[in-house]
């Protein structure tokens, strides 16, 4: 009765922290609205995604029923193949965060045996990490085998999602024992055995390549039938959740552990130059010095940053394009290439510029009690981002110039525009972003710094980067709907009136806060 007893509570543990686990990501849900918004962007993504990959997938399952039987037998374990492998390296890649989460030193402070705590860890990759992919493969190629398969598709799903459940298991496993025999120093023979036992394997697939080649279809088609591959992976499963999963568990174990004791501190790798343009700036001891020491310092270490500069220089490849279909509706050259040059400038700062004063969140309360006035605070973040963007768009702009081959007068128009397109867009964006801090929030670890300072994952953040657009779209209409001296009187004004309205708009904004907080 006792034993009875037992078994059904150990049997319990595993499904008790799954139910936490969804209990906790419900209260996030409720409570965090960068939280829902991330997650209304993830979804919107995940419906188009699975609407284009239903209408590929229809098409090519069309295409094989076209070609006989064996190129749908042939085809569908392709579809197996690819989907357990995408899933495959998501699992990979979330084992390494899980390792030294929170959650993970959390787990091992509950008194459940090796066995459960690797069963709480298979299942939770499902619910925290892999449920969105999952659930979109999951809908997406039922709905498709179903409807152009019938009855015989249901063999196939079967074998696709309990292969999926497996393979997790299994790429669970490998990358623990990476973790644990093949990453730490001074295991040369693991790895030298290892390194043969891969050479061995290519070598002998070269020398009989022609044998698979000729052989290997036909025992391929014989024994990688659906059903005996389902009975394969209900054994595997079978086997990884209940008498492997104690092994597995300790494996897990050890590998935590290993990787806790790891010296884990932040290597700073400045890049050459950083050095003296930070020098050049200190010398400046102002606000807007400081903050520009701050942010070389930041942003050369900022892969996200890097990544955007590559985006950015990579699109000018596309101008030539743009350039020959804007031209038939009546753009001119000088407005083009001002208008795409700002347009690439600002694009490179459009997700960072709305975390200007609210990424700061509690920190902006160093600025607010400062002996500043609010509108340096606000002047020195609008410099921070107008100046390099500025500069980007005007040698952007040169290069396009240069390139299409205009004259001094059209170029000297060029370096007027530029300036007139970039300054209400920044300001915008950075003067903005006042109307979403909040003095009362933390910024601490690399989440938090992500959501705050590196994308708009906030309602307000999303609302300022489509007014910068609409504003974009605007600037455009009338360069291209009015005489070119007319336009720039008008934009010229309109530049005026918006920075000075915005100021004071921000400067009240910063008021309130500070009586509120």
């Amino acid at each position: 009765m006792s034993s009875t007893y037992g078994d059904d509570i150990l049997l319990r543990r595993p499904l008790a922290i799954w139910w936490a686990q969804l209990r906790s990501l419900r209260n996030m849900s409720r409570s965090g609205s960068r939280l829902r918004v991330g997650f209304g962007i993830s979804l919107v993504f995940s419906l188009v995604l699975g609407i284009w990959s239903s209408y590929r997938l229809y098409a090519a399952i069309q295409q094989w029923q076209a070609s006989g039987p064996a190129a749908v037998t042939n085809g569908l374990w392709l579809l197996c193949l690819g989907v357990w492998g995408g899933i495959c390296v998501l699992a990979s890649f979330g084992l390494q965060n899980a390792l030294i989460s929170d959650e993970a030193l959390l787990l091992f402070t509950l008194p459940v045996t090796p066995a459960e705590r690797f069963r709480a860890l298979y299942g939770s990759f499902f619910l925290t990490t892999l449920w969105l992919p999952t659930l979109l493969q999951a809908v997406v190629t039922g709905y498709v085998l179903l409807s152009t398969l019938g009855w015989q598709a249901f063999l196939w799903l079967a074998v696709l999602q309990l292969g999926v459940v497996v393979l997790v298991g299994c790429t669970l496993l490998l990358t623990l024992l990476v973790v644990r025999y093949l990453l730490p120093a001074g295991h040369v023979r693991q790895r030298s055995s290892i390194a043969g036992i891969v050479c061995v394997s290519a070598l002998l697939v070269l020398a009989f390549r022609n044998t698979f080649a000729r052989d290997g279809g036909v025992l391929l088609a014989q024994w990688c039938r659906p059903e005996f591959v389902l009975v394969f992976l209900i054994l595997l499963f079978v086997l990884l959740v209940g008498p492997g999963a104690s092994m597995s568990g300790n494996l897990y174990q050890e590998a935590l552990l290993l990787r806790q004791s790891q010296d884990r501190a932040r290597k700073t790798n400045t890049l050459p130059g950083v050095g003296l343009l930070s020098t050049l700036m200190s010398r400046r001891r102002s606000l807007i010095g400081a903050l520009f020491v701050r942010s070389i310092v930041n942003q050369s270490r900022n892969w996200l940053f890097w990544g955007r500069l590559v985006v950015t220089y990579s699109l000018l490849a596309l101008f030539p394009l743009l350039h020959a279909a804007l031209r038939q509706h009546g753009f001119t050259d000088t407005v083009l290439i001002a208008g795409y040059a700002a347009l690439l400038a600002v694009g490179h700062i459009i997700e960072t510029a709305p975390g200007a004063v609210s990424g700061e969140a509690n920190r902006l309360a160093l600025y607010l009690i400062a002996p500043l006035e609010f509108a340096q605070i606000l002047w020195a973040k609008l410099v921070l981002f107008l100046l390099p963007t500025l500069i980007e768009a005007l040698v952007l702009g040169l290069f396009l110039c240069w390139w299409t081959g205009l004259d001094l007068s059209q170029v000297g128009s060029v370096i007027v525009l530029i300036p007139l397109i970039v300054l209400p867009c920044t300001a915008l964006l950075v003067w903005g972003s006042v109307w979403d801090e909040d003095l009362k929030q933390s910024v601490e670890g690399r989440a938090d710094t992500l959501l705050l300072e590196e994308g708009p994952f906030s309602p307000r953040k999303m609302l300022l980067l489509y007014l910068c657009l609409l504003c974009l779209t605007a600037i455009f209409l009338v360069l291209w709907q009015l005489p070119f001296v007319l336009a720039l009187l008008i934009l010229i004004l309109c530049n005026i009136l918006f920075v000075l309205a915005m100021q004071r708009l921000s400067v009240a904004e910063l008021q309130r806060l500070l009586q509120r907080g």
